[in-house]
């Protein structure tokens, strides 16, 4: 007969409870979450400076019959502001001008920087025709960087002349219609554009 192994059983016990234990530390570690929590009062509100740049238009058409081919210059006015009615730009702005237009119609572009264009010089900085992804062709007119100031309200006023010269009076130009589009590129000033 055999005797019963006490020191076995303790052993056994032992290594079952140590493996029990083991098993629900491991699955309790599953289901436990953190309780940590942190609650924030704030009691002031935080002020943020309003970025605002006006511009009044932004895409015209030119289309036959409107433009005839004469001598005679067409002339087209819009303006840039850092204010409305309401709201002012509180930070300092700069902003320069991309005019883009189809080149359907030959006409000629003439850009100035005021509404009264007599005693004025040309504010094109550079311009080229080069073909977009499809292939089409556009001209692209731009000028030089211009400022505005955060403590002053302003308006630069602009007059673009387009000419559609006489010599192209032919009916093989009829029904083509020539797109602007102004597009104003602005940004604020940073500390260290300084």
């Amino acid at each position: 007969m055999k005797r019963f192994d006490k020191k076995r059983l303790w052993m056994s016990v032992t290594l079952s409870i140590l493996i029990v234990f083991l098993l629900f530390m491991t699955t309790l570690d599953l289901f436990t979450y953190s309780r940590y929590e942190t609650v924030v009062s704030a009691s002031n509100a935080i002020n943020t400076a309003i970025y605002l740049l006006n511009d009044e238009y932004q895409t015209i058409q030119v289309r036959l019959p409107d433009v005839i081919p004469s001598n005679n210059q067409y002339a087209y006015t819009f303006s840039v502001s850092n204010y409305t009615a309401t709201e002012h730009s509180d930070t300092n702005l700069k902003y320069k001008i991309h005019i883009r237009t189809t080149t359907n119609m030959p006409i000629q572009y003439e850009l100035f920087k005021t509404l009264d264009i007599e005693e004025a010089d040309s504010y094109i900085l550079s311009q080229d025709i080069t073909p977009d992804e499809d292939g089409t062709y556009f001209r692209n007119i731009y000028t030089e960087e211009n400022i505005f100031r955060f403590d002053e309200d302003k308006i630069d006023y602009y007059t673009i002349l387009f000419t559609f010269p006489y010599e192209y009076n032919d009916y093989l130009y009829s029904g083509f219609a020539d797109y602007i589009e102004i597009n104003i590129e602005s940004s604020q000033i940073l500390a260290t554009d300084d």
